[in-house]
């Protein structure tokens, strides 16, 4: 009897725990459609671009030259930023992409220059250098290996356990590998040596089928001898300055004037040729058709999940460092960008729809105008010879302080910065500060030279609270900054390197380098010109907010509410 009860009973619960248990799945079942039907409101691919070297003022100056679905379709249609300006001082391409993506600063996110001095290895190495991800494809050796934090890729693809894909792309190994991200998909940029795309093994194992394909096209050997000239009539281009002036810089064997034949100074295809092809708007075409064979291959914005897409166009830094931002080629550059634009635009318009695309646009610097233009033109300026500066510097030190055995005082001037030998100076018995504070000093007796500031002072956070000491400090990381960090006067540049004596460079806290645009475009953005002070450092934050993850960790920047829906 008791048995029998046992059983009844146990059979009514066991009823009663299935018809929970049927209402569970189906309540959790309406729950996941619910929570699809959200899901559905992200963007399917959101999309970042990065113009290098493209200054703020351009989209203003040329604006009428502009089509109507490139640059003017961004600014009307999208949050057009007009007072987007870097926080600190180190305005180069490695620091701005990894600004761009992990809404940080260079003090934080670690990346403080292209190159730096590394006293472990006593030498300069690359911000993207990584003897440990051999090349694929390639025999670079690169990642983002260096980068302190995560970016907007690698926390999209940690909120659904890496099923969002990302994947960054550039001329410029550089670029690409971090605005990929330190967990992204794949990382592609261009081998100027073998003319083709290329990733690295930190990234990939080997090449996809459809970028081998890509890269057997041969692409760019379509280019050979082919001319850069002027895409609109001379008459266009009286706002800007004359084509032949001995102040600018060209590639070897060929001329500062339009047309630049793009050969590699050689009858044949060379590495030299490649480089050259990707210092010219051509470079931008292909790297165009990557992009939107990398969408159609990897069935990017196809997926469950919010995929990202970065691509960081190289050619305005790399002919603008010869020509300058008056000349006519900076122009004509920004003229051919904008076609580019245009296209792509168009192109994920008919693979996904611009509503599924949650899209940005900005730079990782300016550049100032070229030092010979500011003096002709009755500005200040002028350019400093580094060699010089560093051999002056050396002396002055053994003059005040004693050689030193068998070795140098400085080790490296690089981005506007001394690096001591702090190992010798501490056998010597020296005191470090008033070491740096000497060289300091000394180096203010130089013309050009404005300010500058020591590490022993920045680590203290001894600095003036001014715009310009907040930049400096913003900039600043403990491990891998110099001894002392020189300030130049506006318009001055210190050339650290061969190829630094003609055209022009960046690297300042001044307007000219970090005064960039910033366009956001989709439908969660309210279309419109918003002049509040804003950086790049504010787009990954944005970016996560509208994507709903969890922000870059190193994130500092503010979300720009005043442009959401």
């Amino acid at each position: 009897m008791l048995l029998i009860c046992f059983l009844l009973s146990f059979s009514i619960l066991n009823s009663s725990s299935n018809n929970f248990a049927t209402a569970y799945v189906a309540q959790n079942k309406s729950h996941i459609q619910q929570k699809r039907t959200q899901e559905s409101n992200k963007p399917k691919l959101a999309v970042i671009v990065v113009l290098d070297q493209f200054r703020a003022d351009y989209l203003l100056r040329f604006k009428d030259l502009f089509g109507e679905r490139g640059f003017k379709r961004l600014m009307r249609q999208g949050a057009y930023f007009t007072n987007a300006n870097y926080a600190y001082s180190n305005t180069y391409t490695a620091v701005g992409h990894s600004t761009i993506v992990t809404g940080s600063l260079p003090s934080i996110h670690g990346i403080i220059a292209n190159k730096w001095y590394d006293p472990n290895v006593n030498k300069l190495i690359g911000a993207a250098d990584d003897p440990k991800s051999p090349g694929v494809g390639t025999t670079q050796t690169s990642s983002p290996s260096h980068l302190l934090t995560t970016t907007i890729g690698d926390q999209l693809r940690l909120s659904n356990n890496y099923q969002s894909k990302t994947i960054g792309m550039s001329i410029k190994d550089r670029a690409a590998v971090f605005i990929a991200g330190k967990k992204a998909s794949a990382a592609y940029w261009f081998d100027t040596k073998a003319g083709k795309m290329c990733s690295s093994s930190y990234f990939i194992k080997e090449l996809p089928s459809w970028v081998s394909n890509f890269n057997e096209q041969h692409i760019p050997d379509g280019y050979f001898q082919k001319s850069w000239d002027r895409v609109l009539p001379i008459e266009a281009y009286d706002i800007s300055d004359k084509d032949d002036l001995d102040y600018e810089d060209t590639w070897e064997g060929n001329t500062k004037t339009f047309p630049h034949v793009i050969d590699g100074n050689s009858k044949e295809i060379t590495p030299k040729f490649y480089k050259q092809f990707a210092d010219s708007p051509f470079s931008s075409e292909m790297l165009l058709k990557f992009a939107l064979a990398a969408i159609d291959n990897e069935k990017l914005g196809k997926g469950k999940y919010t995929d990202f897409l970065a691509v960081s166009f190289s050619a305005p830094d790399l002919s603008g460092h010869m020509f300058g931002p008056y000349s006519q080629e900076a122009q004509d550059m920004a003229i051919r960008v904008d076609s580019i634009i245009e296209q792509f635009l168009d192109g994920l318009d008919q693979r996904i729809g611009l509503d599924n695309v949650l899209f940005t646009l900005t730079a990782d610097h300016g550049v100032a105008p070229i030092p010979e233009y500011s003096v002709t033109h009755n500005f200040a300026g002028g350019r400093i010879n580094g060699f010089e500066l560093k051999d002056k510097m050396e002396q002055a030190l053994v003059k005040r302080f004693g050689q030193l055995e068998k070795e140098k005082y400085i080790l490296s001037l690089v981005n506007h910065q001394f690096y001591l030998n702090e190992e010798a100076i501490k056998q010597k018995q020296l005191n470090l500060q008033e070491v740096e504070n000497f060289l300091g000093q000394e180096a203010l007796k130089v013309k050009g030279i404005a300010n500058y500031f020591t590490h022993t002072k920045l680590m203290a956070g001894n600095v003036p609270n001014t715009d310009i000491g907040r930049r400096v400090m913003a900039g600043f990381n403990v491990e891998r900054n110099g001894n002392v960090l020189l300030l130049v006067e506006p318009f001055v540049l210190i050339a650290e390197a061969d190829d630094e004596f003609h055209g022009t460079a960046h690297g300042t806290p001044y307007h000219y380098d970090t005064h960039v645009p910033i366009i956001m475009m989709g439908k969660q953005v309210k279309s419109g010109t918003y002049r509040e002070a804003c950086t790049p450092s504010d787009i990954a934050p944005t970016l996560a907010t509208l994507l709903e993850i969890e922000p870059p960790n190193g994130s500092v920047g503010r979300v720009l509410v005043e442009a959401l829906k």
